[in-house]
This record gives C-alpha cells, structure tokens and sequence, in this order.
C-alpha cells in the first residue's frame, strides 16, 4: 500500500506551528508566578503535540478521501514511551476515524521539560469537568457541584457566552485554554467548523492536562448518549465519531499509561437523551433554567464570536437542541437565526435535517433502519426509542410547521 507521508517539513508548510512554547502558552495561569503552568512535563506536551498534529489533519480533510495509508511523523521528547504506546494511540484513533494510521516518532533534540509525571493525586479525588457552551455541561456542571471546570476555547472563537453562563455558578471559576494553531500566525489551514471528529481529541485531551495542573484523576463529560453515539440519520452520511464510547474508553486507556495511575473519565448521561439531560439542568436551577437556556450555544455552523452571534437554527445540533427544550417545557427561548420547521423546502438545509430526523425516528420505532444506524442504535434500543418518541411528539405539536412539513410529519408518523 502506498504510504502519504505527512511529515514535519509538510507541517510547517501550512505555517501551522507546534513547539513546546505554544503548548505551554495554553496552560498558563493569571498568576506570572505560577511556574507549573509555564511548564509542562514531556510526555504531556508530547500528548498535546500529538492532539494537535491530528486536528491539523483533520481539517486538510484531503488526507482522508485518499486510500494511501498516512505516514505521520511526530517529534515528541520521550520517543521510547510514543514507540510503546503506538497499539494503545491506534486504537483511540481507530475510534474516531475508522481507519489505519502509520506513526513514527520522531527524537525532539530541543530542551526537554521537566519529564517527570506528577502521579500522587489528591486523597479527596478532585474531578474536572469539561465545560462548553452547550447545555449539556451546564446540566452536569449542576451535579458536580465541586469539580474544577474547564472550556476549551478552539481556534479564533471567543467563547463569549462562557463568561454569562458563569453567572449560573457564582463562586466557581472556570479555567479556559485558548487553542490557536497558528499562534497567531496567517496559517493556511481550511476554516475549522467545530464538527471534525478530532473535536472530542482536542477538547478532551487539552482538558485532560488540567488532570495534572490540579492534581485530579477523574475528567467528566456531559454530552447526551445520543450526540455520543451520534447515529448516521441516513444510508450513506458520515457522522463524526467525537465522543462515541469506543473512544473514550481508548482515551482513558491511553492516560492511565500517561499518567501511570488509574486515570477516569466520568459520561454521566451516556444513556440519557438530551431531553433528559434538560430535565435535570431544569430541577437543578430553577428559575434560572430561562437563563441557561438564553445564554448557551449549541450550534456547530455558526461559533461564537461574540455576543451577537445567532445559532443557524437549521444544522443538526441546533435542531437536537429545539426539539429538545420543546420537548420538555412546550417552547424554546433560545434565539436562532431561522427556524427549520417554518422555512420553504426549496431553501433545503433546514427542512432537509429534519426530515432525515423524522425518517430515522419512524425507522427506530418500526425497527427499520440501514445496517450502520441500526449497529448502533442496538447498542441502547431504549435510549433511541425514548429519543424517536420525543421528536414525533415534538414535530406533531409545533404550530409554525411549512404546508410541507405538516403533510411530511402525517405520512411519517400517524
């Protein structure tokens, strides 16, 4: 099989940089005088360079459409232990992008960091707890009332919704990573969506350094059972595979052997639908559920980058989230910049996904779906059929449905 070489010279002819500088600017506290923040050990920046060479193949998505085996090439400061951990780090990426990759090590001769990995943890097991824009983290952020949060902040987005969200939490201060491949650099990289499947790899793994900064072994993600498992909604798409269980149990491999201890990574809401999950933020504030709802983001067409930024209301994620506040409390607040139930179907996206969703409903509750949905959605009929029930209640009551629509959702579900 021919092997695409992907190497340090065609790196960095994408101005895409990737030293330990870089990496230690990530993780540095407010506090100059805060020395393990300018520092990481070498295996951990090793790790992160890691992250970060597969994000920038994502998004050169050329390499994926190519049958040529990649050969990548890494310069990482302790090659012996990346040689032993290749079987562990294939399997993780396996995970994501069901397919083969070739790694080779490459020796770092830079100043190495600090290598010794700090393995004695806190007796009170300190947990961290990812934490986005989306509601999901907001809910699990209620429940996990003495975990360290963390926010990834991925590319030129400034994630302006994090600051209002934390008024949700007074007291709790949320630690940001703002992840800038470029390093401020023009950088010829394709735009990064939000939606790659190196999503979960950057926003787990950058997180997961937080394990070492706050003495922790347990990292908790929120994300709803459905968006982790995130079934193909019809025969041919090619959903991402960010956070699918498979992954995340290969990552939690790989940190144990990182870290050399027994590392967690907590899913609280893997057998949970998002409505769900919206159930329990709602129980756990109360009267400021309105506001949570208001003030996240959920959107993977339009990132935030600043205030004034409307969720499309048309890409699936927006859709989930609709469906799913409707489905719980009879309306939804958020703001979007359209509705997919109302728009024409000549304008296409919109009315589009939603009818892909209603078909992958009927064929849930009938049992009838193509070979790859149906794989995974045996994995947890229950969790499925409970979320098939709530779009086809959801989409039979909402009033402002087009004339196509209306005539869509009575062949598909009565």
């Amino acid at each position: 099989m021919k092997i695409n070489k992907i190497d340090r010279e065609f790196v960095e002819q994408y101005k895409l940089t990737i030293n330990s500088q870089q990496i230690n600017d990530f993780f540095k506290s407010n506090n100059p005088k805060d020395q393990i923040r300018n520092k990481l050990p070498a295996r951990l920046d090793d790790f992160v360079r890691i992250i970060l060479y597969f994000n920038f193949i994502d998004r050169k998505k050329n390499i994926f459409t190519k049958r040529e085996l990649p050969l990548i090439e890494i310069p990482v400061y302790e090659r012996h232990f990346w040689d032993n951990e290749k079987e562990s780090l294939n399997k993780m990426l396996w995970a994501l992008y069901r397919r083969d990759f070739e790694l080779d090590f490459v020796q770092e001769t830079a100043k190495k960091p600090n290598t010794q990995i700090q393995t004695k943890f806190f007796d009170d097991q300190r947990e961290i707890l990812l934490f986005s824009e989306g509601l999901d983290s907001v809910a699990a952020a209620t429940e996990f009332e003495e975990a360290t949060l963390v926010h990834v902040v991925k590319s030129r987005f400034t994630g302006s919704h994090i600051d209002k969200l934390n008024e949700l939490f007074p007291g709790r201060k949320i630690e940001k990573i703002t992840f800038i491949p470029s390093s401020g650099k023009i950088s010829k990289l394709p735009p990064d969506t939000g939606i790659s499947n190196s999503r979960g790899l950057i926003f787990l793994g950058l997180s997961s350094i937080h394990l070492h900064l706050n003495k922790s072994n347990t990292l908790i993600s929120g994300e709803n059972g459905l968006m982790m498992r995130n079934p193909p909604l019809f025969e041919g798409s090619k959903p991402t595979r960010t956070m699918n269980p498979e992954f995340v149990r290969s990552m939690q491999e790989l940190l144990t052997h990182i870290y050399d201890e027994e590392i967690h990574i907590k899913t609280p809401y893997i057998n949970k639908t998002k409505k769900e999950v919206l159930e329990i933020a709602r129980g756990n504030l109360k009267e400021k559920f309105d506001f949570a709802i208001r003030e996240s983001h959920s959107c993977f067409s339009q990132q935030p980058q600043g205030n004034k930024t409307k969720m499309c209301g048309r890409c699936y994620a927006c859709i989930l989230r609709t469906i799913s506040i409707q489905a719980l409390q009879g309306y939804d607040n958020s703001e979007y910049e359209g509705s997919p139930f109302s728009e024409e179907f000549k304008d296409g996206k919109g009315i589009v996904n939603v009818m892909d969703l209603m078909r992958f409903s009927k064929g849930v509750l009938q049992k009838k779906l193509p070979y790859a949905a149906k794989k995974i959605v045996d994995s947890d009929e229950d969790l499925f059929r409970r979320f098939a029930e709530e779009v086809v209640t959801t989409i039979r009551r909402i009033p402002e449905k087009s004339d196509y629509l209306i005539v869509e959702s009575r062949r598909h579900f009565f």
